[in-house]
């Protein structure tokens, strides 16, 4: 039992004083302090029972129902009895079983604690409670941000003669708030509110669910409170700084829809490639590598082209064009070669998409016909005869395999002979197209333009 002549004295400096940590203490001492209690009793009257200006307890005690002011004696004479302090929320008699006049009996029952905000400190409760820090990753990859929250419980037994041993955390409770004030502790609207969790854990991570109203980039305010196994909630200890959420991962672009397509080869040989970049966060196209190879492993590049400064909205489309060269020099690409081409592209945040590789493509196997013709005369007259004569170089040891002849107002009007013999039927300015075809199917077509002269007149001998 407690010496009658001293008093329990527990401290508890709350949230609003402290900001930063809580202590919450036990201790004996001569002057008379009231402790901080409510009622709510069970059945039975457990070890570790405070009795203002009375003792610690272990017989059995109860609760009945007789209005406060109505308490008669117990059936054993014993004293019952209520805290004015508690009136509005003491709708019981209590008693222990004893008979000394007490007079009014505050009794601290360690089940009587509802939370933080109303915090009971009972008997073998002696520990310390600081915030720590706040930990997340660099950015989120999911929809809301989930910072970890920490905090520090340290205990000790000031008293390893009374049989309480140091107290340990069994719950604890987090609210989260851009509105949270450290000048009150108050927090009007938390977009966090775990309630209590059964745990002994120092730390608690936000949920990437519904009960986590977190928003990237934003400020916010935190605070804890923690139960011990003395079921003595510490209230509320905050934060004494400020921390703001971090934003979402930058998402890569993506490059798709790779084409490469056969340029002209009889007048310009040459391949386009073709892709898109899109960005899934809208970023604007920074950057982006295009290479061709001969080697799928792109160890040499025979193109290896570089664009930097760029500002292309997401979507946009990228465009290059790879000349095909008998001889080909730095930046172009050969004849009859297999070759493999990739893209890489850049966001405004720096992010690429990694190469991505379009399908591989030949170049033909040789140039494609030159055409080239004459005719005589060179300006003929109307009706008269003019020869043509097909002068077209084709490459590759292939051969000539066929001729398609057109001329405008002819007579014939089109041709598949190598040199044929046309007329005019009218005077002026026409147009003769050949179309020549190699062996290797491979067919070019080339156009120039003749002057037909007025017939000459008739004239006969006389």
């Amino acid at each position: 039992m407690i010496d009658r002549n001293k008093k329990l004295l527990i401290f508890a400096i709350p949230c609003i004083l402290l900001g930063f940590f809580a202590v919450f203490l036990v201790m004996e001492k001569t002057e008379a302090s009231p402790t901080q209690c409510v009622a709510g009793w069970e059945e039975a009257f457990p070890p570790g029972i405070s009795v203002y200006d009375g003792e610690v307890g272990t017989a059995s005690w109860w609760c009945d129902s007789t209005p406060y002011g109505a308490c008669a004696p117990g059936p054993g004479g014993e004293v019952g009895g209520h805290d004015p302090s508690v009136k509005g929320s003491v709708t019981n008699c209590c008693y222990i079983n004893h008979t000394d006049t007490l007079g009014f009996l505050r009794v601290c029952d360690p089940g009587s604690s509802t939370g933080p905000d109303s915090p009971v400190t009972n008997l073998g409760s002696e520990y310390q409670l600081c915030t720590s820090n706040v930990t997340q990753p660099a950015c989120y990859n999911i929809s809301r941000p989930t910072p970890t929250f920490r905090w520090t419980f340290n205990s000790s037994d000031s008293d390893p003669n009374d049989g309480l041993g140091a107290a340990s955390q069994i719950s604890y409770w987090v609210q989260v708030d851009n509105n949270g004030s450290l000048a009150n502790g108050n927090f009007p609207s938390p977009e966090i509110d775990t309630r209590e969790i059964s745990s002994g854990n120092k730390a608690f991570t936000a949920p990437n669910d519904g009960t986590n109203g977190l928003q990237f980039n934003t400020v916010y305010r935190w605070k804890v409170a923690i139960k011990d196994n003395y079921n003595t909630w510490s209230g509320w200890t905050c934060a004494d700084t400020t921390f703001m959420t971090n934003g979402p991962c930058n998402i890569p672009p993506t490059a798709t829809n790779l084409q490469v397509a056969k340029g002209n080869y009889c007048s310009s040989p040459s391949h386009h490639f073709s892709w898109r970049y899109s960005d899934p966060d809208n970023d604007t196209q920074s950057r982006y590598q295009f290479q061709v190879d001969n080697n799928a492993g792109f160890s040499s590049p025979e193109v290896d082209r570089n664009y930097y400064s760029l500002s292309n909205p997401s979507p946009t489309t990228n465009n290059q064009t790879v000349v095909v060269a008998v001889s080909p020099t730095s930046d172009q690409i050969a004849y009859n070669t297999t070759y493999y081409w990739r893209v890489k592209v850049y966001d405004s945040e720096g992010d690429d998409s990694g190469w991505v590789s379009g399908s591989s493509f030949a170049t033909d196997r040789h140039m494609w016909p030159t055409i080239d013709f004459n005719w005589m005369p060179t300006s003929p007259s109307q009706d008269e005869e003019a020869l043509f004569a097909d002068l077209s170089t084709v490459y590759g040891g292939s051969t000539k395999s066929s001729w398609f002849w057109s001329f405008e107002n002819g007579n014939p009007f089109n041709s598949s002979l190598q040199s044929p013999i046309v007329k005019f039927v009218s005077t002026g300015d026409k147009q003769i197209t050949l179309q020549v075809t190699d062996s290797d199917s491979y067919s070019c077509t080339g156009s120039k333009t003749i002057n037909v002269q007025s017939a000459l007149p008739g004239w006969e001998e006389r």
